[in-house]
């Protein structure tokens, strides 16, 4: 009888569990280059989250992320060209092309005001997005395991801001998930703080200014 008990209240936890995560959809939709491009998206809160893969990673190594923050969020992981189900390109994979990939992604999926997530190779291409133009609509970025910038190297001038760069007036915080912003100097000054919620928490996090 007890054994039975135990049973029932573990295939309860079992169901508690499998329908406590946010369902994951699949999308496609055409760039300019008239290519066929693929995204993951679940939830559909308020605040929307947008994630960026690392070099040869799918949309789908997000999958846990997008379970979990898709109860609280609207998550969106985008597939570049050439990963994951998104179509092989026969074309250059440049940057320029690449960062047109993400404008026309977040057209297609109909996004507004987010926060950019970005792992290991979408850390220096969110920061690359957002240099090569404008983002009126990004409200936080979110970096996750590379490097934040490069040690100014000796007799080699800073370089100037560029007009496009983020400005507080959209782009509210960055949050550093890696090593790399708890030594040198480019570590932030400021406390830990939560981040995206209860189950996303970053390291530390600064204004960006």
């Amino acid at each position: 009888m007890r054994f039975s008990h135990l049973l029932s209240l573990l295939v309860c936890c079992m169901m508690s569990l499998s329908t406590s995560a946010a369902p994951v959809g699949s999308k496609f939709f055409t760039n300019r280059d008239g290519l066929r491009l693929h995204y993951l998206e679940a939830g559909h809160g308020q605040e929307t989250i947008v994630l960026v893969p690392g070099w040869l990673m799918p949309a789908a190594v997000f999958r846990l992320q997008l379970e979990a923050l898709g109860e609280q969020f609207r998550v969106l992981a985008f597939d570049p060209r050439s990963h994951g189900q998104s179509e092989i390109s026969n074309e250059s994979h440049d940057p320029a092309r690449r960062m047109a990939d993400m404008e026309d992604f977040l057209t297609a999926a109909g996004v507004g005001d987010y926060v950019l997530a970005g792992w290991s190779l979408g850390v220096l291409e969110s920061l690359d997005f957002i240099e090569r133009k404008a983002q009126p609509g990004l409200r936080g970025l979110i970096l996750i395991d590379n490097s934040i910038g490069e040690e100014l190297r000796r007799g080699r001038r800073p370089a100037t801001r560029s007009a496009a760069a983020p400005t507080p007036g959209n782009a509210s915080s960055i949050c550093v998930t890696s090593a790399a912003a708890s030594s040198g100097p480019h570590r932030p000054r400021t406390s830990p703080r939560p981040c995206c919620g209860r189950r996303c928490r970053c390291l530390r996090a600064r204004p960006i200014s």
